[in-house]
């Protein structure tokens, strides 16, 4: 393990605060994140306040997104854009960090808004277009609401498998 590469975060769970305790391992201590740290692991942040630096995130995804709304990009270019390089991101923050719906509910929108742009429809239109599978003349996409929830599904169905958890379980039916 590389200390550079590493935090700890040491939490009192009865105060509900972050203490700036020094841990050691291998080559040195890592550094030590106090209560408004965060530390970003492959972009993901991660610390005492994860929500505030998610948010971060999917402001800088939704700045993106934006720019690429507005640039020269063909329609289809557009499209393209927003299934390989925008959505995969979105879904890497909410299938490893925190996410509160408002910031999600802002990069929804500009994705509808590109959409319907790119198909040529008014923006007032039913946003159903977006949602059809390519079979039926959509853009298979999905609203990232519903990517938000598929997402706390799936992560809580996997602590519920996770072997630990199986013990901590088995251990407080048996008392």
């Amino acid at each position: 393990m590389n200390p550079k590469k590493c935090a700890t975060l040491h939490i009192d769970g009865k105060r509900r605060e972050a203490l700036p305790t020094q841990f050691h391992i291998q080559e040195g201590p890592p550094p030590a994140l106090s209560e408004m740290e965060v530390n970003e692991h492959l972009g993901v942040p991660t610390g005492y306040h994860v929500t505030l630096s998610t948010n971060k995130a999917l402001k800088d995804i939704n700045f993106k997104l934006k720019m690429m709304g507005d640039s020269l990009l063909a329609p289809w270019q557009k499209l393209d854009a927003i299934n390989t390089f925008i959505l995969p991101r979105v879904s890497f923050q909410l299938k490893n960090g925190v996410a509160q719906k408002g910031p999600l509910n802002l990069i929804d929108r500009d994705i509808k808004r590109i959409g319907k742009t790119c198909l040529n429809l008014p923006q007032r239109t039913s946003a159903e277009p977006l949602y059809l599978s390519y079979q039926r003349g959509g853009l298979n996409l999905l609203p990232i609401n519903v990517v938000a929830d598929i997402s706390q599904i799936v992560h809580g169905l996997g602590l519920l498998q996770s072997a630990h958890l199986g013990q901590l379980s088995m251990a407080f039916l048996s008392k």
